[in-house]
């Protein structure tokens, strides 16, 4: 899993919960490198990235990764209300910051779930 969080109390916190719920973690604090691991070819199976984040927003980041990896699932983190319409269709799925590890277990699992039924049919 990829988490992308420029904040880095929230991006370490939430690394913390999604390793307690078993998920193996790499963390970054910005889209460019998320993009560079994904471009050096790390073995990333769902991307879980915040929305607002300076420099490169998660809805561009998504956009950029759909090119390098169609099917890879992708999950929202946003405490802005601003944020509802960026989740819809391909981009990803939303979870509201403060979040419980179950509804962003949830989230994950669906988009996971999505992915799979999308690379099926």
């Amino acid at each position: 899993m990829l988490l992308v969080d420029d904040d880095d109390a929230v991006r370490i916190t939430t690394s913390d919960l999604l390793s307690g719920l078993g998920y193996s973690v790499q963390e970054v604090a910005d889209g460019a490198a998320a993009l560079d691991l994904l471009d050096r070819g790390a073995t990333i199976d769902v991307m879980v990235t915040d929305v607002v984040m300076p420099g490169m927003s998660g809805p561009e980041l998504a956009r950029r990764v759909r090119t390098m990896r169609p099917g890879l699932p992708i999950v929202f983190i946003s405490g802005y209300s601003e944020s509802d319409g960026l989740a819809e269709g391909l981009l990803g799925h939303l979870v509201r910051k403060p979040f419980r590890a179950a509804q962003l277990q949830e989230q994950i699992e669906e988009a996971i779930d999505q992915a799979r039924t999308a690379s099926v049919a």
